[in-house]
């Protein structure tokens, strides 16, 4: 499956979004379901007069996101999504891996609308539902325009901003409040000698032919072509995974050509072809319950799928803490129908003789204890009996004996 790029839509509309104290910003936006008007048809009221700062502080107060196209029919997919709007001047790019979004940019830049230029800035790149799963805005570009920061970082409420050492010390000493310094952490911009280096799980560097800027996080690279601080769209390049990248067409690093599928490899001294095998652990996509499943969620899928489950339900007599009747199971997914009765039998047999082991060491363990361990001596019984490790399900029914 190839990436998935985020297209940011035309569908803007201002006013009526005024924020107040009273007001619960993030949920009005999400509420509002005012049919958008794309954002080239409408009048905007920017006085040519009015500096950025005005223009910036009165974008904030009646700003109303872009929203994705056919956004609710995404699908949610264990991928690095790039962001590359071409209408900026200054492109960014989201990053998304499973719940976590950063925001690579280029600082503030100025967007261009029918012929009109005004102060842009990341929350106009973003769509709502990216809010809540940002963690990281590094800024890339050697100079950063304080005033423009000020105004909003205490209105969109970002996370940490990484950006070069330069800019660190220029926010550190033109920034006095405290609170917006907490914002600030160091992301180092490396030169132009194929150097790389890890920062907060983050590594970069530069081909030393100064062709292309890559960045690592975790086990996912992904490049796009670099010139000076001047970042280019990013929609030709693809991340894949596991240490390598590839393009929807050739590229050329250190006069080697690579081509899609083709696994480079970057040691800090050169770029190379490296030959290697790697294998893509499957995804769980599921639209209709989006944000929902958590991680232990998808893990019982996973094993489910593998193991199947197996049911067993058995009364137990609450004076004489013992098992009456029979013990009754069933399963589903883990064995052959010509296999059931014969490797069930042997389950009853295991389930009998572990209660009585478990109550005999135990007289007085309590319901959940027993259940747990119930679970765990049949699941290492059954992965004896078939190799297979299912997810076992014991029910006890309490029961008295009547004299």
């Amino acid at each position: 499956m190839t990436a998935s790029f985020f297209e940011e839509s035309d569908d803007i509309q201002f006013g009526e979004n005024a924020k107040t104290p009273d007001t619960d910003f993030s949920a009005s936006r999400q509420s509002n379901t005012k049919k958008t008007v794309p954002l080239a048809k409408q009048d905007l009221t920017f006085s040519a007069i009015q500096n950025p700062e005005t223009s910036l502080r009165e974008l904030l107060k009646n700003m109303k996101p872009s929203f994705l196209i056919a956004e609710d029919n995404k699908e949610i997919v264990r991928q690095i999504c790039i962001s590359a709007p071409a209408n900026f001047t200054n492109p960014s790019f989201l990053i998304k891996k499973e719940n976590t979004t950063i925001l690579l940019g280029t600082g503030f830049s100025e967007i261009e609308i029918s012929g009109k230029t005004y102060p842009s800035f990341p929350d106009m790149r973003l769509p709502f539902s990216e809010k809540d799963s940002i963690q990281a805005w590094i800024i890339l570009e050697e100079i950063i325009n304080i005033e423009l920061l000020e105004i909003t970082l205490p209105v969109l409420d970002f996370p940490h901003i990484y950006t070069t050492r330069k800019n660190i010390a220029y926010i550190r000493n033109n920034i006095k409040d405290a609170k917006i310094l907490e914002k600030c952490r160091f992301f180092e911009i490396l030169g132009n000698e194929n150097e790389s280096q890890k920062i907060a799980g983050i590594t970069s560097g530069i081909t030393k032919d100064s062709k292309y800027f890559c960045l690592q996080f975790n086990s996912q690279i992904f490049a796009y072509p670099y010139s000076g601080t001047e970042h280019i769209s990013a929609k030709t390049f693809e991340p894949t995974y596991t240490f390598s990248f590839a393009s929807t067409g050739e590229v050329m690093v250190n006069d080697q050509n690579f081509v899609a599928g083709d696994i480079i490899t970057f040691d800090g001294k050169s770029v190379k072809n490296q030959k290697m095998k790697f294998t893509f652990d499957a995804f769980y996509v599921d639209a209709n319950s989006i944000g929902v499943q958590a991680g232990y969620v998808l893990k019982d899928r996973e094993l489910l799928s593998q193991g199947g489950v197996v049911l067993f339900t058995l009364q137990e007599d609450v004076n004489l803490k013992t098992i009456q009747g029979h013990i009754f199971i069933d399963s589903r997914g883990f064995v052959h129908r010509h296999e059931v009765m014969s490797i069930h039998k042997e389950l009853v047999k295991a389930i009998r003789m572990s209660y009585e082991q478990i109550r005999s060491s135990e007289p007085d363990i309590e319901r959940g204890q027993l259940v747990q361990k119930l679970k765990k001596e049949i699941t290492k019984y059954a992965y004896v009996l078939t190799g297979r490790t299912p997810i076992v399900m014991p029910v006890i029914i309490d029961t008295k004996t009547r004299y």
